[in-house]
């Protein structure tokens, strides 16, 4: 069971070092990158032919999914040479700020969001198809014992062929990552994400056994 709860937040001279011209070059590089936006980011690493594609599509991964990711692995097939991405993601906490009615929705539009921008850095680095679970902690409670603890489960699990969502009108925009002022998926990225959503492959939905309270 998914309980709310309110929102709480919590509220050095380094020593002074040599630098050489292969650290100052080292550290400008760096300096630079701190600066990209999410969209140059991800394009520099998918065109970075420095290194391999699994290693390519791990780095987006990780940046795509970024605190929530929990597990992932990357399978070649042997025949076609392409790259399966498998990957597991649902933060720590057990806690939630939706509701019943939109838990559900709010997490698939979510996971639309993540497997659009993988899908359109990881195209140039043979990604050909994603399978994708949230694993959540919930709230488990023992009926006989009436007592609560919190257990990890699997509670939705997709798989897509990122081939088939290159047709989706305004698959090619400039940036994946636009949002509005309040963090939200602009119209046309929403769009996107609604027929994302009409592709992909159900294999485990459990939405359905979870309360919000």
């Amino acid at each position: 069971m998914i309980k709310h709860i309110s929102n709480q937040a919590k509220y050095y001279r380094l020593p002074a070092c040599k630098v050489t011209a292969k650290t100052a070059v080292i550290l400008l590089g760096l300096f630079i990158n701190c600066f990209l936006n999410p969209n140059e980011k991800m394009n520099q690493i998918a065109s970075d032919r420095s290194i391999t594609d699994k290693e390519a599509v791990l780095k987006i991964a990780k940046f795509v999914w970024g605190k929530t990711l929990k597990n992932i692995e990357i399978v070649e097939n042997k025949e076609t040479k392409g790259l399966q991405l498998i990957v597991e993601y649902g933060g720590a906490s057990a806690l939630t700020f939706l509701d019943q009615e939109n838990y559900s929705d709010v997490l698939k539009l979510e996971m639309a969001k993540y497997i659009f921008r993988m899908s359109r850095y990881g195209a140039n680095r043979n990604l050909h198809s994603i399978r994708c679970s949230i694993v959540k902690p919930l709230f488990v409670k023992d009926e006989m014992w009436q007592e609560e603890s919190v257990e990890e489960f699997e509670i939705f699990r997709v798989s897509i062929d990122t081939n088939s969502l290159k047709g989706i009108k305004n698959w090619s925009l400039e940036n994946p990552f636009l949002e509005t002022r309040q963090d939200l998926p602009t119209p046309e990225i929403l769009e996107v994400l609604k027929e994302i959503i009409k592709k992909w492959k159900v294999e485990l939905d459990e939405f359905y056994r979870i309360k919000v309270k």
